[in-house]
């Protein structure tokens, strides 16, 4: 089993310390590089007063140069927003400063906002996304190419230098829809870390159907979030608090019941009157990874025999908390003693 990890993405609330984030986030990626994880993941929003990442490539590209076996991936760009060329010719340079390490994570997004600064229409963002990784996949090859499409007008076209594989494309979805997409298109689907098991087991069988009626190989990338505490009177105060923040921020911006948490899978967020419900308690009974490592051992044995996932991507810190060096230690202690239980 393969796992990666999320980088920190954000400075709330009006990113001051912003400069000082990056280069944990850096140090964050030498450091899971120096203790085996095989991967790193970076995520893309706009316009956001704490900073939040808004060029995932430029980062990956950082990390790269500063690695030397971990896989730098986008993890989602919003691929709407973008010319499928000039992230064709980005992704091109990333793959070939990391000798191969890279990967590009896709997802729409959908904030209007969003799609306003950049003068795309929202309306478009299936289509865009869909025409874009054909593009993509085209201009990999370093042949001339032409595309006609709705979004999207090519004649004649090539991208070089030419990567030194063809970029995996791994596409983001929490609904049916996008996870039929990420089945017929994508290389592999990328979860989200929200979602209890259930609907999780649900999703991944609703993906790999799609898969195999595209003719495409499955590959399911989990998303969780994780912590590990030598005692459970711990996990609140190192961890949990942070959690029930970053939920109850979403929360009171009205974001599980219209796209950040997809409300038709678990209907029961909708019967949430106040953040105050939305507890460390109530959380992680069957979406969080958390405890000792024997017990976080055991939930992912459990978690991996009924998802089934090729890769396990963890997100240790939170918008909030804990510090860059607590979570160094967790990282470490998660290397040490949890991953070796799953060496292939």
């Amino acid at each position: 089993m393969q796992f990666g990890f999320y980088l920190p993405n954000q400075d709330p609330p009006h990113a001051e310390r912003i400069v000082e984030l990056y280069e944990e986030i850096l140090d964050m990626a030498q450091h899971g590089d120096a203790l085996g994880f095989a991967g790193c993941l970076a995520s893309e929003h706009h316009s956001r007063d704490d900073g939040y990442i808004p060029a995932p490539l430029a980062l990956c590209a950082a990390v790269a140069a500063r690695t030397s076996r971990l896989e730098a991936s986008t993890g989602v760009m919003l691929l709407p927003l973008w010319s499928p060329i000039r992230v064709a010719e980005d992704s091109a340079i990333i793959d070939i400063i990391s000798g191969g390490r890279f990967a590009l994570g896709v997802g729409l997004g959908l904030v209007a906002r969003e799609f306003e600064l950049y003068e795309v229409p929202l309306g478009s963002a299936v289509g865009r996304l869909e025409e874009a990784i054909d593009v993509l996949r085209h201009a990999w090859t370093g042949q001339e190419f032409s595309f006609s499409g709705k979004h999207f007008s090519l004649h004649d076209a090539r991208v070089t230098p030419v990567p030194t594989r063809s970029v995996p494309i791994r596409v983001g979805g929490q609904s049916e829809p996008a996870i039929r997409r990420a089945g017929r298109l994508g290389d592999a689907w990328l979860t989200d870390p929200l979602h209890g098991l259930e609907t999780m087991r649900r999703w991944a069988d609703c993906y790999r159907e799609a898969a195999d009626q595209a003719g495409r190989p499955a590959s399911v990338h989990l998303m969780r979030d994780c912590w590990i505490a030598e005692r459970d009177g711990d996990l609140y105060g190192q961890w949990g608090r942070f959690l029930e923040d970053d939920w109850r921020y979403y929360f009171s911006l009205g974001s599980f019941k219209t796209g950040r948490f997809n409300p038709a899978a678990e209907p029961w967020l909708q019967d949430i009157a106040s953040a105050d419900e939305l507890t460390f308690d109530r959380l992680r009974s069957d979406r969080i990874l958390c405890g000792t490592p024997q017990e976080v051992r055991d939930q992912l044995t459990h978690w991996i025999e009924v998802i089934r996932p090729d890769r396990v991507n963890l997100r240790f810190r939170l918008p909030y908390g804990p510090s860059h060096e607590r979570v160094r230690e967790v990282m470490e202690v998660f290397a040490h003693e949890v991953m070796p239980a799953f060496a292939d």
